[in-house]
């Protein structure tokens, strides 16, 4: 598959200790963005301090010295509004469902796809971060300045945030799991039919998850 050009240059924070798949990361992808990369948590919070504002962060799930998990707080405090993206050679779903409880706002797996997967997935992690952005915002604003007929602006944006995340959640499973429901509903300890409501809730179409996988196969 042909990856999608985006529209614009965006800024982006590579932080990974592995300095070949860093060189490839910025040979490939430095048409479409404006690559910094740092190999340690320490040099990675300096750097972000310096470039910011930045549009997405790539993070190593697993750093030499450290897990990159540790690291998803202190750049959300220092940069909010930037996607974060875990990249991780684990395919194993625990391992995408750790990052994305840890606040990733997704995850890409280090494959040979990976250059056509983050020209994919970027824009939607951007998204991701714009809804949660606009949540955390939502919340912080003291209700009594809403008019009472937006009192429900705060719990709206808030649970479509929600509803997002599960939806990719879910979609990552099942791509993870080769489109077999019954598997995923296997590893999340849930019923078949509970799996299919929530496919139906979210509006995730099967077919479009199984045109992915063979886009990925061949």
């Amino acid at each position: 598959m042909k990856p999608r050009m985006l529209q614009k240059r965006l800024k982006v924070v590579l932080i990974d200790d592995d300095e070949v798949f860093s060189l490839t990361f910025k040979k490939y992808l430095s048409p479409q963005f404006e690559i910094h990369k740092a190999s340690s948590g320490v040099t990675a919070l300096e750097l972000v301090g310096q470039v910011n504002p930045i549009d997405i962060i790539f993070l190593d799930k697993q750093l030499r010295e450290e897990s990159g998990l540790s690291l998803i707080q202190p750049l959300r405090k220092a940069c909010p509004k930037a996607a974060i993206i875990i990249l991780t050679g684990d395919s194993d779903f625990g391992a995408v469902q750790e990052s994305l409880i840890a606040g990733a706002d997704d995850y890409l797996i280090k494959s040979n796809d990976l250059i056509p997967d983050v020209m994919l997935r970027a824009p939607i992690a951007r998204r991701n971060a714009q809804l949660r952005v606009t949540a955390e915002e939502n919340e912080k604003s003291p209700s009594l300045t809403l008019p009472s007929d937006n009192s429900h602006l705060t719990q709206k944006s808030y649970e479509t945030y929600l509803q997002q995340a599960e939806k990719n959640f879910i979609e990552a499973g099942l791509l993870l799991c080769g489109g077999r429901v019954e598997e995923l509903a296997a590893k999340l300890g849930i019923g078949r039919s509970t799996l299919f409501k929530k496919l139906q809730d979210c509006s995730i179409e099967r077919k479009k998850i199984e045109g992915k996988i063979y886009e990925h196969s061949i």
